[in-house]
């Protein structure tokens, strides 16, 4: 073996890291829908959106209704929306938390729900949430 060849990394220690890479970047991907904190049976799932705080809050609240939740109550002032998402089940809810990280415009959704009667939040409801608050968003124009 000559010195040039003992230097090149060889083709599988290339695929290794190129798959090294795919597998870390699909984690990164993953997370948006896996719990951010998980304590006292409380699941938190977080989103930025590149819209104003007023926009966030109301398509959000749209968001809600058109996926068929219902929206028992509601703070502009304090960021807070309470979402009932079983329409048999009260104790089957969560808060959307908005609040504007800069002025770039830039405003964090986190939804945070915690076990109810045996209950777990799916994180594909989250998912759910998050898809359709930015099909709304997406409306508005930018």
């Amino acid at each position: 073996m000559t010195g040039e060849n003992w230097h090149r990394p060889s083709r599988s220690s290339r695929n290794l890291a190129a798959i090294e890479m795919a597998v870390a970047i699909a984690v990164l991907a993953a997370a948006l829908f896996v719990p951010a904190a998980y304590a006292n049976d409380k699941y938190v799932y977080t989103v930025v959106y590149t819209h104003t705080y007023d926009e966030v809050f109301q398509a959000a609240t749209n968001a809600v209704e058109r996926i068929g939740w219902l929206v028992t109550n509601k703070d502009k002032d304090k960021g807070v929306i309470w979402v009932q998402y079983s329409p048999t089940k009260p104790s089957h809810c969560f808060e959307m938390h908005i609040e504007t990280l800069n002025a770039k415009p830039e405003t964090k959704v986190t939804i945070c729900c915690f076990k109810a009667g045996g209950q777990t939040f799916p994180r594909t409801l989250a998912g759910e949430a998050f898809s359709e608050l930015q099909k709304v968003l997406a409306t508005y124009g930018q």
